[in-house]
């Protein structure tokens, strides 16, 4: 709640292949130079799909560097 209203809102959705151990509230470090994403995020949000191609989607905001 601290980071979502100290700072700007920069927001984030990936799709990947399912990672089990992640979960909301945690911090990770994301890289993409095509699309010019750099920088630590907070997962909000995950969704599994459960098929044999499975995958997942995070939604994940800007985590802000320093709070005053």
């Amino acid at each position: 709640m601290l980071y979502d209203n100290a700072v700007c809102k920069e927001s984030i959705t990936l799709t990947t292949i399912p990672i089990y151990y992640l979960q909301p509230n945690t911090r990770i470090f994301v890289t993409d130079l095509k699309s010019g994403i750099n920088g630590e995020y907070i997962i909000s949000r995950l969704g599994y799909n459960l098929t044999y191609n499975g995958t997942l989607s995070i939604a994940a905001t800007k985590a802000a560097g320093r709070i005053y």
